[in-house]
């Protein structure tokens, strides 16, 4: 018999299967997680990148599909090892966020398909008031609602261990060291089977009744019709069929959906009446089974929508990195004209315009005027082809005499192109692993769960989310010169981007308030910054960058007083979101003057500080032991602020040439060229790069805890005690 953790009494017994039966299984879930996250995220590339695909309905797929993938790329990987091998290697507090996340990801998808299902209710049944009632506004209200309330729901019931009062015995009796178990107490099980599952999936089913009942109808009334039709007639019955088609797939998404996961939701709510009888082995089964549904979504899309077809095609051969792939007609309009409706003129897919009319078409679009109103001369005219202004022109009253392709023209050659994207693809993935590797080292080893490490911790997360969420993006943009993802994923993606960057900034100052109460003020240091201090510093850190982020972009207070930038916007192809001069101002000063001018006068003060005590200990002549050791404290801290304060002018060095173009842009009638404004960029992304290096330069814990994820000694549990730190490492 095999115990999970060796070493430690009360450990959870290995699973006994034969290696043939386990490499089997580990087989058929990869192939099931790889399935899943590949199918899901060819679901959120089609509906980002493709503009037709652009409506209310998909926008909630879309969201729907981000779950999906999320669930396979985040949940199933450590799920799989936890059903194989029975045992959990990842930590208690781990645990708890995989649950937690679990139950979140699943909750939203049924939260999702509620809300799709009242989006085909109202296109069905009340298509002349559609419009009005599912718009943008709504569909941002709907998806929020999809993941804020299960996210509270599932994190609140798991982390104030809701889910196990009037079950502790239960769980006092199956808990081992190694394992990570789901237990619901009678009531909690009802309550959540319910919240989760239950309510939505009868509002649903309701409502999908509903659909089908009004679609019968106005199919009788249209067969009723006689065949001598007029144009606007056969165009209603062909956006009839259309949405009746999307309501039928839907309710088959939906019927997947509850097959998938009612019998788990089923035992949920019932095993703890039946006194626990259902084996654990069974119930994760059914676990893997409500997890199949994510993986068999896209499939359905494959199955019933034409337009998905397409789309993949279009992703497999590449062509997505043309510049006009965005605007690809991927609806089958010519069929339409032979069931009647208006045969409608298509264009190739990538057919190109004619050479030179692209500059004709960004010179009528961005005229640079000067202070007065009179128009530039020519050559300045030109130059500024691709620069905003704040005199606009505003004589477009729509891009159709542009045709399917305004980005402007991409001079690079396939071989320039082709080392961008090797050299940015290096950096990003460089970036996403350094810092998954310090999220994975201060996570698991024990001896480094302290105050600064903790706040490194959250700060190593913004850089991977920078370089995984935000950098692939960023490189399609800066390679090719053109934004294929669509007007409201620009904003999502720059509010990010503004989000993760003010985050590290802010990182580094909670970081320096440590580094100044651990070196200045030692005695007060664990009264000072408690568990729950951090909890709050990080929790600051990441909720105040976000609401700046999102409430200025989305609310455009950015743009106020650039005249035409909506129009430049809807017509460019481009992602060219700017400051103007008072909120350049404003970001360039809470950004990074403000904070910098924080960080440099604490650390001068550390380093006075540190001078000091040094001074101190050099007049002593002989040392006991205790000053010994005084000694090696004041060098542990004396090294971690030099190390932090050589991160900090690494964040400064990065980031401050494009704040500084942020703030003097504006001042210059937005002159500053885009090439040079994204280098600027990339040259603040190489911060998020940096910081794992400077770690594994200065740090010999980073580059042993490094050395055993290398390994694979992480998967045994008793290495999470293992002494990582010596005496006079910090």
């Amino acid at each position: 018999m095999q115990l999970c953790c060796e070493s430690v009494n009360g450990s959870c017994i290995r699973s006994s299967w034969s290696n043939s039966i386990r490499i089997s299984m580990y087989i058929f879930m990869v192939f099931i997680i790889l399935a899943t996250v590949v199918g899901n995220l060819t679901v959120i590339i089609s509906i980002s990148h493709f503009k037709q695909l652009h409506t209310p309905t998909n926008f909630l797929i879309l969201s729907m599909a981000t779950v999906d993938f999320l669930l396979g790329f985040f949940i199933m990987p450590c799920s799989m090892v936890r059903s194989v091998e029975h045992c959990w290697y990842f930590g208690e507090f781990f645990c708890k966020i995989h649950t937690s996340t679990d139950i979140m990801l699943s909750t939203a998808s049924i939260f999702h398909l509620s809300f799709i299902s009242i989006d085909r209710y109202y296109a069905v049944c009340d298509p002349l008031r559609y419009k009005s009632k599912i718009n943008a506004f709504v569909i941002v209200v709907m998806v929020c609602i999809s993941w804020m309330v299960p996210a509270a729901f599932a994190f609140g019931m798991i982390f104030l261990d809701l889910n196990l009062r009037g079950a502790e015995k239960i769980y006092n009796h199956v808990h081992c060291a190694g394992g990570c178990f789901l237990i619901f107490s009678e009531t909690s099980g009802i309550v959540a089977s319910t919240v989760s599952f239950y309510i939505p999936g009868c509002i649903m089913l309701y409502i999908y009744r509903k659909i089908y009942s009004v679609a019968k109808k106005q199919a009788r009334s249209i067969d009723a019709i006689s065949r001598k039709k007029t144009q606007f007639e056969m165009k209603h019955h062909i956006s009839f069929c259309r949405e009746r088609k999307a309501a039928k797939t839907l309710g088959i998404i939906m019927g997947v959906f509850l097959i998938c996961w009612t019998p788990f939701f089923f035992f949920t709510a019932t095993n703890p009446f039946m006194n626990y009888v259902i084996p654990p082995v069974f119930i994760d089964a059914l676990v893997w089974f409500g997890y199949l549904n994510s993986t068999l979504n896209p499939i359905v899309y494959a199955f019933f929508y034409m337009w998905f077809r397409r789309a993949l095609k279009i992703i497999l051969f590449g062509k997505i990195f043309q510049q006009d792939s965005s605007r690809t007609h991927l609806y089958q309009r010519q069929e339409d004209g032979k069931r009647g409706g208006a045969p409608i003129a298509q264009a190739g897919p990538f057919q190109k315009p004619q050479k030179g009319k692209r500059f004709e078409i960004f010179r009528k679009l961005v005229k640079i005027k000067s202070a007065d109103g009179t128009a530039l001369p020519k050559e300045k005219s030109n130059k500024g082809l691709i620069m905003l202004s704040p005199n606009i022109s505003k004589d477009l009253a729509d891009c159709s005499e542009f045709g399917n392709r305004s980005c402007p023209e991409n001079f690079r050659s396939a071989e320039i192109r082709g080392v961008m994207y090797l050299f940015i693809t290096a950096v990003f993935l460089l970036t996403t692993f350094g810092n998954l590797a310090i999220i994975i080292s201060i996570s698991y080893f024990k001896q480094l769960h302290s105050p600064t490490n903790f706040l490194i911790l959250s700060m190593a997360a913004t850089d991977f989310l920078l370089g995984f969420a935000i950098m692939p993006y960023s490189m399609v943009r800066s390679v090719e010169s053109c934004w294929f993802f669509g007007i409201i994923f620009c904003k999502v993606h720059y509010s990010f981007d503004l989000m993760l960057s003010l985050a590290s900034i802010f990182h580094l100052c909670s970081i320096a308030v440590d580094r100044f109460y651990a070196i200045c003020h030692p005695l007060h240091y664990c009264s000072t910054m408690t568990p729950a201090a951090i909890k709050q510093i990080v929790a600051v850190c990441w909720s105040v960058p976000a609401a700046f982020a999102f409430g200025v972009v989305f609310s455009e207070a950015y743009a106020s007083g650039i005249e035409g930038y909506e129009m430049l916007i809807k017509c460019s192809g481009l992602c060219p979101i700017v400051f103007n001069k008072l909120w350049g101002a404003f970001l360039f000063t809470v950004g990074l003057f403000g904070p910098a001018c924080i960080m440099i006068g604490i650390y001068v003060k550390i380093f006075t500080v540190s001078q000091r005590h040094t001074l101190e200990l050099r007049q002593a002549h002989r040392l006991s032991k205790n000053n010994e050791k005084h000694e090696l404290s004041k060098n542990k801290d004396r090294k971690a602020a030099k190390t932090l304060s050589i991160v900090i002018l690494s964040f400064l060095i990065c980031w401050s040439p494009c704040f500084f173009a942020i703030l003097i842009d504006p001042f210059l009638n937005f002159s500053t060229r885009l090439p040079l404004f994204d280098s600027l960029n990339w040259l603040g992304y190489l911060n998020s790069f940096c910081n794992p290096l400077i770690y594994g330069f200065f740090y010999p814990w980073f580059r042993k805890t490094f050395k055993y994820i290398l390994e694979g000694k992480i998967l045994n549990l008793h290495f999470r005690t293992i002494k990582i730190l010596s005496e006079d490492q910090p």
